[in-house]
């Protein structure tokens, strides 16, 4: 993670801390001044949001630290891990207020708020409405799990509050019994909210396989690199708001030892820069073997074909080696000359037999060693 990243997470984070402080504070307050239950039981819900958005904002501050010996893709997943503790804090809360409400309904414990707290409810409301907004633009800016995670609880509870504000209305206007009833079909939705959560960073912990729409841009980034070379297998970590990707390329026998460090290079930052939610790649090679036989044929009859080309000018060859590995391919054999012919001729002739077999592979290592051929 990046250090701008990191401060504008933080600053999100801490702007959360600060509204939902004030939030709390309403709450209690015309909660007691209201006297109305249901919004000063709303004050504990709040202290648990400044909980875990704080919990939040531990986990930012590990996840921007360097990677070291023991952690070599960096502390990414603490991310997920705070936004797991959101995820159960929100289930906790919503089978909470189950438990509450449905006991005021069973005992039949219902009061009549003052209008006063159908404000405070309002207000939160409107606080909540501003907040969720912003934190949604920055967890999307971040594609962070945890500040993502915080927006989701923030129009949780935009809606609890709404069945709040209805359930209060009524009270206020002697219905009282809407007031739990509403509450309850709330926390459903915050149940709910938190499933999708706690799912999502549970799975980034178990290293679940990557979006697939991430494998179809490796794949397009992997053949615009080389339209000879297509994915065999991409494995990824998500580590905070990316991930750490391990893939095997399989490449056609064009791709050499001598070029493969700057090639991979090149495939290593084209894949970085093309898809942004990958923070590291690990790439492995495979040739792809029906193409390397096929190009050991072609590149073995080409080197015989300008050798019978230039057959006129050398007596006889001997020693001829062909080696085909991974990366490498190279014609190695002795040309044996008339012992009349001077130095610099005999270096024509296999500077144009090189060139000429170059023109078909200009990757290839050709090593010829001139001998004058006995009388």
């Amino acid at each position: 993670m990046n250090p701008d990243s990191y401060r504008y997470g933080r600053r999100v984070t801490l702007v959360g801390i600060a509204v939902n402080t004030l939030i709390t504070i309403i709450k209690f307050t015309l909660g007691i001044l209201g006297n109305s239950a249901v919004l000063f039981a709303e004050g504990f819900d709040s202290l648990a949001d400044i909980g875990a958005t704080t919990g939040v904002l531990i986990g930012y501050k590990y996840a921007a630290s360097p990677k070291d010996k023991e952690h070599p893709h960096g502390h990414g997943k603490i991310e997920s891990i705070s936004a797991l503790f959101i995820g159960l804090s929100l289930g906790l809360t919503g089978n909470y207020i189950i438990y509450k409400n449905s006991l005021r309904i069973y005992r039949h414990e219902y009061v009549q708020p003052e209008w006063i707290a159908l404000a405070g409810v309002a207000i939160v409301i409107a606080l909540k409405i501003s907040l969720y907004f912003y934190t949604v633009k920055a967890g999307r800016k971040l594609n962070s799990p945890s500040i993502s995670a915080s927006a989701a609880d923030h129009i949780a509870d935009v809606y609890r509050l709404s069945g709040v504000f209805v359930g209060v209305l009524f009270a206020i206007l002697n219905y009282p019994i809407i007031d739990p009833v509403a509450a309850l079909l709330v926390a459903i939705i915050i149940i709910r909210t938190s499933f999708s959560i706690t799912r999502g960073a549970f799975l980034d912990l178990i290293d679940t396989q990557m979006p697939q729409e991430i494998l179809i841009k490796l794949k397009k980034t992997i053949q615009s690199w080389d339209a000879e070379s297509h994915l065999v297998e991409a494995v990824g970590r998500r580590m905070g708001p990316r991930y750490q990707v391990m893939v095997k390329v399989c490449v056609s026998p064009y791709i050499r030892a001598v070029d493969n460090v700057e090639d991979l290079s090149q495939l290593e930052t084209l894949i970085l820069k093309t898809i942004p939610e990958i923070q590291g790649v690990d790439i492995e090679i495979d040739v792809d073997k029906e193409q390397a036989d096929s190009f050991e044929e072609r590149f073995k009859k080409h080197v015989y074909n300008v050798l019978e080309k230039y057959k006129g000018h050398y007596v006889r060859l001997e020693n001829i080696e062909f080696h085909f590995m991974e990366e490498q391919h190279e014609a190695h054999f002795d040309m044996l000359v008339s012992p009349d012919m001077p130095v610099e001729t005999a270096h024509e002739i296999t500077t144009k037999i090189e060139q000429a077999i170059y023109t078909e592979f200009p990757d290839a290592q050709i090593i010829i060693h001139i001998e004058p051929a006995k009388r």
